[in-house]
């Protein structure tokens, strides 16, 4: 493994500079639409998630990385705290845009962060792991970081299904949804001080990381069916969250 130059300012896996306009045009319109029309302050989200967070983050990228980087614990250690760290962090936004909906209450809002953590410490273990495992052993460029990520947060959100039945919302929603699995795993992908130097092709590249990502995430589904099966009302209902 070597150190690689591009990783010291990394945000354009994040926001790659040929998708920030349609991706501000798609939040823009999403927001009017249901903020407005709908009454609902769900995608606001976004504008909490990518302009917030992942503002703050492209901002002070350096100084992140940098001090990411002299944290002197585990490697794998430091990616797990820094991957489910960002995911509790973007989930606790979720569950306040969905309190906000219900009124706001303090209860309401413990509840639903609480079932949204719960949910997503299972759904997102295999993309965490997954990319540890194949960050510290092969190439990817910024490019395949931002695609690969989003493709899995397009396929775990079934983002795509809904273009039978919304397919305007559906195609508003790609580009956001791409951004947030990438800003989620940014943290933890930032701490990687060196990673793979072995090239192989894209389509290998690409293949190969997502059904890894499958296959690591499993075990840890097959549990959360279990536990939702069992405890229901410790998860996000059904209409918030896929139950498929």
């Amino acid at each position: 493994m070597q150190p690689n130059s591009d990783y010291m300012l990394p945000a354009n896996h994040i926001f790659p500079r040929f998708i920030r306009i349609p991706l501000v045009i798609a939040v823009v319109i999403l927001n009017i639409y249901f903020v407005f029309i709908e009454r609902s302050f769900t995608v606001l989200y976004y504008v909490l998630w990518l302009g917030g967070v992942g503002y703050f983050v492209v901002q002070y990228r350096e100084a992140i990385v940098f001090h990411l980087r002299q944290w002197k614990i585990s490697p794998l250690l430091k990616f797990l705290i820094l991957g489910y760290g960002a995911m509790l962090a973007e989930e606790f936004i979720v569950g306040l845009v969905h309190a906000a909906n219900e009124g706001l209450s303090l209860a309401t809002l413990l509840l639903r962060v609480s079932q949204f953590w719960a949910f997503n410490v299972f759904a997102f273990t295999g993309f965490i792991f997954g990319w540890y495992f194949f960050i510290r052993r092969y190439s990817y460029s910024l490019t395949d970081i931002f695609f690969i990520s989003g493709l899995w947060g397009l396929f775990s959100e079934h983002t795509l299904s809904y273009l039978s039945q919304n397919p305007i919302a559906a195609v508003l929603l790609i580009l956001p949804t791409m951004c947030t699995y990438n800003l989620i795993i940014a943290p933890a992908l930032f701490s990687v001080a060196e990673r793979g130097t072995k090239v192989v092709g894209i389509a290998w590249r690409y293949s190969s990381t997502l059904l890894l990502f499958l296959v690591f995430s499993i075990p840890p589904m097959a549990v959360l069916w279990f536990l939702r099966s069992t405890f229901p009302d410790a998860f996000p209902p059904c209409e918030y969250i896929s139950c498929t």
